[in-house]
């Protein structure tokens, strides 16, 4: 009974560990996504001008 209680519990912790590696991996992704879009540069460019004149 012991053992049996003793390898479901390992087997808990392990899988525990293994969904915690996941999420930190998903988390790093997430953050350098972010970093890189903060970084990003922005840039005006005119594409056409418009005069006009009132009579």
């Amino acid at each position: 009974m012991i053992k049996t209680l003793e390898r479901t519990r390992n087997k808990q912790r392990k899988e525990l560990f293994g969904r915690q590696d996941e999420v930190d991996e998903r988390r790093e992704s997430l953050i350098e996504h972010l970093e890189t879009k903060l970084n990003q540069k922005t840039e005006v460019e005119d594409l056409f001008v418009i005069a006009w004149e009132i009579q």
